[in-house]
């Protein structure tokens, strides 16, 4: 990738986490899985992609136990990966 691309990559993610994590927040909200997985495997890839993994291992964490974490789980890991973003 150039330098311009790899810019404009940047300037993608920046934009959109912020809402992944929205969107993953309102799921593990609303107890909806199939939104939770969705966007913790999302946000797993884009934090591999930066090399984020404390960020990654957070998302797949949420991924993996969306069936089975309780909302308190959810809640903690959420914190966790808002923190890391910050």
């Amino acid at each position: 990738l150039g330098e311009d691309n790899v810019r404009g990559l940047i300037t993608v993610i920046l934009r959109e986490v912020p809402g992944k994590i929205g969107e993953l927040e309102r799921a593990c909200r609303e107890g909806d899985v199939e939104k939770i997985l969705v966007a913790a495997h999302l946000l797993k890839g884009t934090a591999l992609a930066m090399r984020g993994n404390l960020m990654a291992n957070i998302a797949g964490k949420m991924e993996s136990g969306a069936k089975s974490l309780s909302q308190g789980e959810m809640d903690m890991l959420l914190s966790g990966l808002k923190k890391e973003w910050e």
